[in-house]
């Protein structure tokens, strides 16, 4: 093993794969590239565990295709970077990455992401919409200048080469890190809107990955504030024995 890596983590995180396999496989056919569990180096030579999509050829990161009335018209990029969480007892989710393009389009139409630990006033969980429209260009220039990304986008306009916002630039909130979308919302999304080809099981596997997703999420939310999930057990008649040093509430709850 090398240094940095985790057997334990790595196990739970090649659990959580192939699983986002089995949800996708089961929404899009046995064709598509199956997920995996990896260790990679990142910033400053960090070595950090991802699960990404793989060719059988091991290719790293390949775009997940999708047809429409049986033609290639969309491509789906995964990648989530894994950790502990607070008490290193369950797996978590640094940073995760969903982005829709259409077909060999270095641009995406929308773009999913989830940031652990932002390091910026952004939202944690956010939304991207690339597009274009002049009333959006107009707005996000005209905030007040005591806000730090207005300011940015001023001064990239005076700039040798100036850069102009887009309404991609925005960063839609997402209900923070406990409350944010799965994959299986995203493939849903593409379903619903636009009738893309699936399997004819395809609602029965977006089901059974959406409950898993939010079964453990609850389990976190439980975590995080406890003393409301003995209040609501109780009002549905548990008997709760108490701690005798009940755990305080987590900052999470709040989180943007």
């Amino acid at each position: 093993m090398l240094a940095g890596e985790d057997q334990d983590l790595t196990r739970q995180a090649e659990t959580f794969a192939n699983d986002l396999t089995r949800t996708v496989r089961g929404v899009l056919g046995p064709d598509v590239p199956v997920f995996e569990a990896v260790y990679e180096s990142g910033k400053r030579g960090a070595r950090r565990l991802l699960i990404r999509s793989r060719t059988p050829e091991a290719e790293p990161s390949p775009p997940i295709p999708i047809k429409i009335d049986g033609k290639l018209r969309l491509e789906l990029i995964v990648q989530l970077q894994c950790t502990w969480d607070g008490h290193r007892s369950f797996l978590a989710i640094g940073d995760s990455t969903a982005r829709v393009r259409m077909v060999r389009k270095p641009e995406p139409l929308f773009r999913w992401e989830y940031l652990r630990h932002p390091e910026s006033n952004v939202p944690c969980a956010h939304f991207h919409i690339h597009a274009h429209r002049d009333e959006t260009v107009y707005l996000l220039l005209t905030g007040k200048r005591s806000n730090a990304r207005v300011r940015k986008r001023t001064a990239q306009l005076d700039a040798d080469t100036p850069v102009v916002p887009q309404l991609s630039d925005l960063h839609f909130p997402l209900g923070g890190p406990r409350f944010r979308p799965c994959l299986e919302d995203v493939l849903q999304f593409l379903v619903e809107e636009f009738g893309i080809d699936c399997e004819a099981g395809w609602k029965d596997a977006i089901d059974e990955g959406r409950r898993a997703w939010r079964r453990l999420q609850a389990g976190v939310v439980v975590r995080d504030c406890p003393a409301e999930a003995v209040r609501v057990l109780e009002d549905l008649g548990y008997k709760i024995e108490r701690p005798a040093e009940p755990r305080p509430e987590s900052s999470k709850i709040i989180l943007y």
